[in-house]
């Protein structure tokens, strides 16, 4: 009897995986030459009709392939600085692999006790690392999806009314905070809770830029006498432009005695709970009430992959348990009991499969090398006249500027201080830097003042690498036709 026209034999199978394996290593190769550019764009692509005849899946995948690594931000070059987004670990890309292979859905254990296991062993890892072994964890989609989880337990916890009763149970308007500095998908999140964008309070940040915990104290008396009710706070460890982290020691002392959740928001930083030798960092995670980690930015990971952990179990799943029909009977539902999703994919498999692979001293080694990548640049930069740091994480994230004048070297310039042709200078060096294929660095504002942004994410990255990006930011501002257009940028 004739096969589906997806069936395809044991030999094609194998030829199909080699294949992509040969195609793979090609574009690591590529990507990661010094000549490549970071930012390729090499053809435009014109929307074609929909196939109706096949194809043969190798030349597909080549054809794709070959379109692919050459218009692509190569996140697998090391003169990568950009976002959060890292080159992934080869064993997790190979647990990416394996798990679309077995396709296992995750609902509940019943229909995949293996993957179940080992998520669970997994999360339990991270959980034991806080001391919250009667805590509950899951995988999501990423920070944002965790940081949404989370707060839909705070809400609960605080009025568990809701769930049944919605916002209309309440008497009071519900408000949370933030540092200014926060990830903006919190804003939507509010608005997705039901709660209305106005329920978030920005909190300013210090001049390091993490929150300020005395503005904070005095925000939730505020609210409290104008009739609103405080329920949550959250606190940033690693804030996406500058990589500060809030004070979370002085925020779970607030956040007991004002009886109020207090999430951590740690997508990038919160790896760190892996690390005890950086225990002196993050120890204050341990008395919060939840926190965010996106194994996908520091942990190297392929995307897509989250974490949300959960201190209090009953608290995690009083929102989202539910009863079905078609649910096996007798079967656990732990699976589906924190968070949104139902029909959800193997995601933890990657991460197990690395963890098992090179253990925590291996990540312990990872931190500890681009936290010193990071201070080393921060430190050549100060010896340059041309060039300051405006910020100070101990998180490989350094924002610094372009100087119009030449200052005293100075670990830190003030960010109030920056003219307007610096902050011109700093925008069009980060666009020039990236338009020539040298290097991808960004531009972001703090404190509304436009400055250079750098982060150490790539583990092939070394110290040859940024004292090239310093030669290259020299030989840019030294440029006359760089300060030319330096002067028609918008501020």
């Amino acid at each position: 009897m004739a096969g589906s026209d997806f069936s395809v034999s044991p030999g094609q199978a194998r030829r199909l995986w080699r294949l992509l394996g040969e195609l793979g290593l090609a574009y690591a190769r590529h990507a990661s030459d010094e000549r490549t550019p970071v930012l390729e764009r090499r053809e435009r692509r014109q929307p074609g009709p929909l196939p109706q005849k096949k194809q043969a899946v190798e030349r597909v995948l080549r054809h794709a392939t070959r379109y692919l690594s050459r218009n692509a931000c190569h996140l697998y070059s090391p003169r990568y600085y950009g976002l959060m987004n890292p080159r992934p670990v080869w064993a997790g890309v190979l647990g990416d692999a394996l798990a679309s292979l077995l396709n296992q859905q995750l609902a509940v254990e019943a229909h995949a006790p293996g993957a179940t296991a080992l998520e669970r062993e997994t999360l339990g890892w991270f959980l034991e690392a806080l001391g919250w072994r009667r805590g509950l964890g899951q995988f999501t989609s990423g920070g944002s999806e965790a940081n949404l989880v989370a707060l839909k337990v705070a809400l609960n916890h605080r009025w568990p009314a809701v769930g049944r009763g919605g916002l209309r149970a309440l008497r009071r308007q519900p408000v949370f905070y933030v540092s200014e500095e926060a990830h903006h998908s919190l804003e939507k999140f509010a608005d997705l809770l039901g709660l209305g964008r106005e329920a978030v309070r920005w909190i300013p940040s210090h001049a390091s830029f993490a929150l300020r915990p005395d503005v904070l104290a005095q925000q939730v008396r505020r609210d409290r006498r104008a009739g609103y009710s405080p329920f949550c706070v959250v606190g940033t460890f690693g804030t996406t432009s500058s990589g500060a982290l809030d004070p979370l020691a002085t925020l779970v002392r607030l956040c007991r005695r004002e009886r109020l959740w207090l999430h951590v928001d740690g997508a990038y930083g919160g790896a760190l709970i892996l690390s005890p030798r950086f225990r002196r960092l993050w120890g204050a995670i341990r008395r919060a009430d939840s926190l965010t980690v996106d194994p996908h930015k520091w942990l190297a990971m392929p995307f897509p992959l989250g974490v949300v952990l959960v201190r209090d179990r009953k608290a995690a799943v009083c929102p989202f348990g539910v009863q079905a029909a078609y649910v096996p009977r007798g079967a656990p539902v732990e699976n589906y009991q924190l968070g949104m999703q139902w029909s959800r994919r193997f995601l933890g498999l990657k991460l197990w499969l690395v963890l098992q692979s090179y253990g925590r001293g291996a990540y312990d080694a990872h931190f500890a090398e681009q936290m010193r990548l990071g201070e080393r640049f921060r430190g050549w930069l100060a010896a340059r006249p041309q060039f300051g740091t405006v910020s100070e994480s101990p998180l490989p994230i350094t924002c610094f500027t372009y100087c119009g004048e030449a200052r005293a070297a100075r670990r830190r310039i003030p960010v109030g201080s920056l003219t307007r042709f610096e902050q011109q200078m700093n925008l069009t060096l980060a666009e020039e830097m990236v338009r020539r294929g040298w290097a991808w660095i960004s531009a972001t504002r703090l404190h509304g003042a436009r400055v250079l942004r750098m982060m150490v994410i790539n583990y092939e990255t070394r110290e040859k690498h940024l004292r090239r990006l310093i030669a290259d930011l020299e030989r840019l501002a030294a440029d006359p036709a760089v300060r030319r257009l330096a002067r028609r940028a918008p501020v």
